[in-house]
């Protein structure tokens, strides 16, 4: 079985693709060659290409103590400054400890990319994924996912 599956293995690498599911389905395969839709690179649309990130701008949270992780951010413009809407991990903590750490939180910037400046907490944890648009009244509406009482303890990082 095993030699079954590196001969295929190495057939297909020499075909080059023969269906958009060997193109990550970020592409079409075209006379056995992945033909990517933008942004999808690489020789099976399996590369983002993005590019560089300007270390400058976005959201860093301005607590002492440590890096904190932030996830996502919605933003929307009034009146020529962007409000994000953000799930900030509480505690110091990465990524690794969203449930039951994350938080939303509200930053401002006078520019799209930013920086944004930390302004207030919207929702204590556990609150993630927040979703912001400007409702046709002007109001902001904001829309995440909550749990309250949390029901976790929250994680020391």
């Amino acid at each position: 079985m095993r030699v079954l599956l590196v001969l295929l293995s190495l057939a297909t690498a020499c075909l080059g693709c023969l269906n958009i599911t060997d193109c990550s389905l970020n592409g079409v395969c075209v006379n056995g060659v992945c033909a990517c839709y933008a942004p999808w690179e690489g020789d099976a649309c399996d590369l983002l290409g993005l590019l560089p990130a300007d270390l400058t701008k976005g959201f860093e949270s301005p607590h002492s103590g440590g890096k904190t992780s932030s996830w996502g951010g919605g933003v929307v413009n009034i009146g020529g400054m962007w409000h994000m809407y953000a799930a900030q991990m509480v505690n110091y903590c990465g990524i690794d400890f969203w449930e039951p750490n994350s938080r939303v939180v509200h930053a401002t910037a006078v520019d799209p990319e930013g920086p944004y400046t930390f302004q207030d907490v919207v929702a204590i944890p556990f609150a993630h994924e927040p979703n912001v648009v400007l409702a046709p009244t002007g109001e902001i509406v904001i829309y995440f996912t909550m749990r309250h009482p949390n029901g976790f303890e929250l994680v020391n990082c």
